[in-house]
């Protein structure tokens, strides 16, 4: 394919209808987004879990990051967590 019939492939940082893509999830090498804004409070790791669920309803592949998915995106941006 080439001119405009051609698809742009997705680059990190792109919106698009599941959020912000962050680039493949290092578990299963699907896409993986973030949310376009963080939830309005602190959640402990059960809340979020069930948070994640009540989006499935929007985003079927709505999820807590793994530390595995967490750990390939922090290392590719070169931000760690300490």
């Amino acid at each position: 394919m080439s001119g405009e019939n051609a698809k742009k492939a997705i680059q990190i940082g792109d919106l698009d209808d599941s959020g912000i893509y962050v680039g493949l999830s290092a578990e299963n090498g699907k896409p993986l987004h973030a949310a376009l804004k963080d939830l309005p409070e602190y959640k402990t790791y059960e809340e979020a879990l069930a948070a994640a669920e009540r989006l499935k309803a929007l985003h079927p592949t709505a999820h807590v990051p793994t530390p595995k998915e967490l750990d390939k995106t922090f290392l590719r941006t070169g931000t760690r967590a300490t």
